[in-house]
């Protein structure tokens, strides 16, 4: 999750439809941007996120909601049945943060516990529970106070240098305990191991967070990477998709880091999906990794490449936005527009079409640029979005699950508007 921005938005359903006064702001034209009428709602979506085939969000009164496939309970309501409405997850109302993997979910409370419920195939609820939860697991010895997940893992970040993370760890991406096990209790990444303290799952935005750092990284997750301050790139687990950016396709040996120097680098953040983002010395987004469905931006698709290269017609944005699936999304800096590209069988672009983009690509809304929040997530082939200051939630793309919680299971593939004034 990105940082809130204010700015004013589209808003064309009749505001009694959503139980909504009047005082909405305008039109988010560019010149509107900054500015923002009197609040009109009681809660704002304060945390979005995609899995697979299902949808969370966490609003500012600490409730979490989730909506679409419910097999292995990761809607969090106390059942497994399926829902396109948006279920209140049980026994959860102080949450700051919500993220999700392929069919389970974690919330931050802003006690600095940690609850997730759905499916523990990878040991994300802990290993004393049984297959799956369909109502939230407190992840025990574990006080953060910040979150990531990936698809197969999770990181949480204490106090001081403490980063644990735990999950899946085929490819050793956790980091500190034996490759090819699942680690069932959040384990502190040591600074001697191998990552010498530079480990990071799953980040949303790329940008340094006040009180860690480091950028923080993860995606598909079957490798972790972090970067300092000065730089220097540390990476473990899977390459073989050129996700590190090195140039090659192989995997350090485990129990040991490669460490890339990438002079004047200004950031970097994983999306997922065995890919990486950098913004280069001068402000350039550059990404490597698996491009099989043009998700690099590079107006090209290919298995994967190894090396970092702008995207076409040297675009750039203030964030890439993690995805479960191989699609990109990114806001604009300058504007706060939104923008997509990669795959789009099912309209998860939100360009209006299902063809496939090679480039970033501008998402309309009511003939205007949509302009988000930044509190936005891509799922397996859906994607779902705050705007209007949190007041205001979008989705679009796959919904044969009702993941998109529009109360039907039509699929979208432009921007929908889907709650209002929570």
């Amino acid at each position: 999750m990105m940082m809130r921005f204010t700015f004013c938005a589209v808003a064309t359903l009749a505001l009694s439809q959503f139980g909504c006064s009047s005082g909405m702001p305008s039109e988010g034209n560019d010149e509107n941007v900054g500015q923002v009428e009197q609040a009109i709602c009681t809660a704002t979506f304060n945390s979005v996120s995609a899995g697979q085939f299902h949808s969370c969000y966490a609003l500012s009164n600490g409730t979490v909601k989730c909506a679409g496939r419910n097999n292995y309970g990761q809607l969090g309501n106390g059942n497994t049945t399926n829902s396109n409405t948006w279920q209140t997850v049980s026994g959860i109302n102080n949450a700051s943060k919500v993220v999700s993997g392929t069919d389970w979910t974690c919330a931050l409370l802003t006690t600095g516990a940690v609850k997730c419920w759905g499916n523990n195939a990878n040991y994300i609820l802990g290993a004393t529970t049984p297959s799956y939860s369909t109502t939230p697991v407190t992840i025990s010895g574990l006080t953060a106070i910040y979150l990531w997940g990936g698809s197969m893992n999770a990181c949480a970040w204490g106090s001081g240098t403490n980063l644990k993370c735990w999950g899946n760890n085929y490819y050793g991406q956790v980091g500190a305990a034996g490759l090819g096990t699942n680690v069932a209790t959040p384990t502190a990444v040591p600074a001697t191991s191998p990552d010498n303290g530079f480990s990071a799952c799953a980040t949303q935005n790329g940008l340094v967070q006040a009180s860690i750092p480091f950028y923080a990284i993860c995606g598909y997750c079957e490798r972790t990477v972090g970067m300092t301050t000065t730089s220097l790139q540390n990476c473990w687990g899977n390459n073989s998709n050129g996700a590190y950016g090195d140039g090659t396709t192989t995997n350090p040996t485990y129990g040991t880091a490669r460490q890339i120097s990438n002079t004047g680098m200004r950031g970097m953040s994983h999306v997922s999906a065995a890919r990486s983002l950098w913004v280069s010395p001068s402000g350039y987004t550059q990404m490597t990794g698996t491009n099989a469905n043009g998700q690099l931006g590079r107006n090209f698709s290919s298995a994967y490449e190894t090396s970092l290269a702008n995207l076409y017609n040297n675009q750039s944005f203030m964030g890439i936005f993690n995805s479960n699936g191989p699609h990109a999304l990114a806001q604009q800096s300058a504007s706060f527009r939104i923008y997509s590209w990669g795959s789009n069988a099912n309209g998860q672009l939100g360009l209006g079409d299902t063809a496939t983009h090679y480039s970033p690509q501008l998402i309309y809304y009511n003939g205007q640029p949509f302009v988000a929040d930044g509190v936005i997530a891509g799922g397996g082939a859906h994607t779902i979005a705050a705007r209007n200051s949190g007041q205001q939630l979008f989705a679009w793309g796959w919904n044969y699950f009702g993941q998109l919680g529009s109360g039907n299971n039509t699929e979208y593939h432009a921007p929908q508007l889907v709650a209002n004034c929570p």
